[in-house]
């Protein structure tokens, strides 16, 4: 079982090569992950895969603005986001996705815009489907629409309103929250 980790405290720049940018370009600037100013949605992937479909991303969200951002689990891990689960915040609600051939649907959703430091998490473990904010589920659905997927990331639109900071990707034990005994950092090494 895998565990990545990444707390963005480095030079300006790239992202680095843990990092896949999925789609747009991703930046870090001032240890903070940025999505840019380009406009449109883009996504980054953590580039190593979790070991099994049973899996979560969470994000503290540094700073946040009226706009689509947010992390996904189960995920492909080819390139885009073409199948998966997304926990998105658009600015009033929170929104919980399935992803199958890039095509979204809405699972369920939670009143309320985030804010800076909120951390959004969701989780995948067999059917069971959960979107938390500040460790507090939101939203949990059953939903067997996407069966497997070992990426985890985050997808934002491109604009200078967002930062994100602390992202965990996991593998996540049948009915259990508890991480994994070994753990791999943004730089690869074991902890």
């Amino acid at each position: 079982m895998t565990t990545f980790t990444d707390d963005f405290n480095r030079a300006n720049g790239a992202p680095g090569a843990n990092w896949t940018d999925a789609t747009g370009l991703w930046t870090i600037v001032s240890n903070q992950l940025s999505s840019g100013t380009a406009g449109g949605t883009i996504i980054i992937r953590a580039t190593g895969a979790m070991t099994t479909s049973d899996n979560s991303a969470q994000v503290t969200i540094a700073a946040t603005g009226a706009v689509s951002h947010g992390v996904f689990c189960r995920a492909n891990t080819g390139s885009g986001f073409t199948s998966g689960y997304l926990w998105r915040n658009d600015g009033t609600s929170w929104n919980l996705f399935s992803n199958v051939g890039s095509s979204f649907t809405s699972l369920g959703s939670f009143a309320g815009a985030a804010v800076a430091g909120d951390v959004a998490k969701i989780t995948a473990v067999g059917s069971t489907i959960t979107g938390y904010v500040n460790g507090t589920a939101r939203v949990t659905v059953t939903n067997t629409a996407v069966a497997t997927g070992t990426g985890v990331g985050i997808r934002a639109e491109s604009t200078n309103l967002l930062r994100f900071d602390d992202f965990t990707g996991a593998d996540v034990s049948t009915g259990s929250a508890t991480k994994t005994p070994s753990t791999i950092s943004q730089y690869g090494s074991y902890f």
